[in-house]
């Protein structure tokens, strides 16, 4: 039965790595929703039966003892980057992967209890990584194109390829690799046989090699703070460590040594950054997260509360990087943490650590030397992303996800935590069942949701209402998704002919939306369009004023809010806030073009909006001189009154 689960586990591991189900923090479900669904599925059947069969035996995977702390701690920290992705998309999806997550960790637990089978599921894991990172190697050998933005401007010409595997993201595919590669220096590190340790190294040398040619910086740092936490965990055993893993740092020098563009990257940072980079951007946001924390000291600003206040914290003036067209990350996991929880998070956090480190401490000192070293190479895998995390987006929702549970599963894995006393058992019996019975149950709802989006998504240019009602469909498979009331509220208020009361239901829709997610200024934004159409100024007012508090720098939102402005009487505001959206436009319209090509629709419409803004700027300027720059919003129409940005 072991040996079922352990194959269950990493062919789900390989179906959702070599499928592509990667589902970053910041790209929803709709790309991967059916291989989550399968993720969970499978994870479900197998935890039920597994847990039967032990059951009968009367061998419960529940921990006891000084297993206890790791149970909850390991797992725990180890999510603790995937918080922000369950945040953002606080959905059936969300909480099914939570399930799935808690049953693969318990299920690789139950395997890891003894050694030859540690050994297996280490061997079959570093395959899985290192056929990937084969992959990606492959694909540099061939040449295959990349998106022009992950090249960037600055090293278009320098840099001809950044390999992304079946991620479809450099930096994602390296964080992969990263924390995948601790898998493959548990064997080089710890296997009894020498045939294992070199067949380890020679795993870890093709891994080492894959992350250099994603020219991820952030994957650079990961494998820094990975190699320095293996020397920091050997103690007095560091010159072990080096000799052992002697072949791949080899291998990673000659790779440097022949790539002169790894360390032009490495040192990018000091370069200058344009519209299209990315470094500047995430300075500035880490700065805006700095700013909220010291706003809100003790309990934060709340999970969604970051995403609503961090545009008013950006500061003024920062139109030439990307910073404003990512308002719903800091791209920063310890500082998306403090954020949200303040001082009081941090210092539970704090402790957590403190109180698992103490327990591994004395658990290792305990341990035989093979056990010893599997768990120092884990561990400075999971540094490694650690790292990467206050980088940018590290841990991915599905396949990061996954692997974090299968390499913690076998920390702290031990054959006596397994034996119960009567009384506990079917208790014990029943959390990972109901677990995975959670998994189940809600997997299958998300997908059909985004499946049906897709319809209609594909329908909407030629019959929008029949779009319509799919989206209204998908609305009824996750409930919890904002996004789908809030696009067919938005098709109707475009499409549906004016008295049959669709338009009262679109606006019924897009209250839904900003319901379920308050931190989206689309709603609002698409109600005051509706109403300043229907020349309801006082309702449209209040739209505008709650679509600027969640992104006062929208250029769209200025260029609407000030046509209303124009109309209501207050013609020097309105060339005002013309000015700020004609000075953000063309980064909107650069980015528009690096990301999706100077023939995609988001930059004809950007040019459009541009030429939009020249005219009706032209036209006020004729009659009113430029106020003061950025000068205190005068007294407006409606809800707008009082609403002045951080100026």
């Amino acid at each position: 039965m072991e040996i079922a689960v352990l194959v269950l586990l990493v062919g789900l591991l390989a179906w959702a790595a070599g499928s592509g189900a990667a589902l970053p923090p910041g790209a929803g479900y709709a790309g991967a929703a059916t291989a989550l669904a399968g993720l969970e599925l499978g994870l479900a059947a197998g935890a039920v039966v597994f847990w039967l069969s032990a059951w009968r035996r009367g061998r419960v995977p529940y921990p006891r003892g000084g297993a206890a702390p790791w149970f909850w701690a390991v797992p725990a920290a180890a999510a603790l980057s995937l918080l922000r992705a369950a945040y953002l998309h606080d959905t059936l999806t969300a909480l099914g992967a939570d399930a799935a997550w808690a049953v693969a960790f318990l299920l690789a637990w139950w395997v890891a209890t003894q050694p030859a089978r540690r050994r297996a599921l280490l061997l079959t894991v570093a395959l899985v990584v290192t056929g990937l990172a084969a992959y990606g190697l492959a694909q540099f050998v061939r040449g295959t194109p990349t998106t022009a933005a992950w090249l960037g401007e600055y090293f278009r010409g320098r840099i001809p390829i950044r390999v992304y595997g079946t991620l479809g993201n450099p930096n994602f595919f390296a964080a992969f690799l990263v924390l995948g590669s601790g898998a493959a220096a548990a064997l080089a590190l710890s296997h009894p046989t020498r045939l294992g340790r070199t067949l380890g190294a020679a795993f870890l040398s093709v891994d080492l090699l894959a992350i250099l040619v994603t020219y991820s910086r952030g994957g650079y740092a990961g494998l820094g703070a990975a190699l320095l936490a293996v020397l920091a965990l050997s103690g007095r055993r560091w010159r072990t460590a080096l000799v052992r893993l002697a072949a791949p740092l080899a291998v990673t020098a000659a790779g440097v040594a022949l790539l002169p563009q790894v360390a032009a990257r490495a040192f990018s940072l000091a370069h200058p950054l344009h519209a299209g980079g990315t470094a500047i951007s995430r300075l500035f946001m880490w700065r805006d997260g700095a700013a909220i924390l010291a706003h809100f000291p003790w309990t934060g600003g709340g999970a969604g509360g970051v995403a609503a206040l961090y545009s008013a914290f950006r500061p003024l003036g920062v139109y030439d990087t990307t910073a404003y067209l990512t308002a719903r990350s800091l791209d920063n996991d310890p500082l998306q943490w403090a954020a949200q929880t303040g001082v009081v998070g941090v210092a539970v956090l704090l402790v957590a650590l403190v109180l698992s480190w103490r327990s591994l401490g004395r658990r290792l000192a305990d341990a035989d030397a093979e056990r010893a070293w599997q768990a120092r190479a884990v561990l400075a895998a999971a540094a490694g992303v650690a790292l990467q995390s206050t980088v940018e987006t590290s841990l991915l929702l599905v396949v990061n996800g996954f692997l974090l549970a299968l390499l913690c599963g076998t920390l702290p894995a031990e054959e006596g935590v397994w034996q119960l006393a009567p009384a506990p058992r079917l208790a014990a019996w029943l959390l990972p069942l109901a677990a995975a019975g959670l998994a189940g149950a809600v997997s299958l709802r998300p997908a059909l949701a985004w499946s049906t989006a897709r319809q209609a998504a594909a329908l909407t240019p030629r019959r929008p209402l029949a779009a319509v009602a799919l989206y209204r469909r998908a609305a009824g498979w996750d409930p919890l998704n904002a996004s789908f009331p809030s696009r067919a509220g938005q098709l109707l208020l475009a499409q549906a002919p004016p008295g049959k009361g669709l338009h009262r239901e679109a606006v019924i829709l897009l209250h839904r939306a900003e319901a379920l997610d308050p931190w989206d200024p689309n709603p609002p934004f698409a109600l005051a369009q509706y109403r300043a159409q229907k020349g309801d100024a006082a309702a449209a007012g209040c739209d505008f004023g709650r679509a600027l508090r969640l992104d006062p720098y929208s250029p769209y939102v200025l260029t609407l809010t000030a046509n209303l402005l124009a109309r209501t009487g207050h013609p020097r505001a309105a060339y005002r806030d013309l000015t700020l959206a004609r000075r953000i436009l063309p980064t909107a319209a650069t980015a528009a073009r690096i990301l999706a090509g100077p023939r995609s629709q988001a930059y004809r419409t950007a040019l459009d909006w541009q030429a939009q803004v020249a005219r009706e700027r032209a036209a006020l300027a004729r009659r009113w001189p430029a106020p003061p720059p950025f000068s205190p919003r005068p007294a407006l129409p409606g809800c707008l009154l009082g609403s002045a940005r951080h100026e």
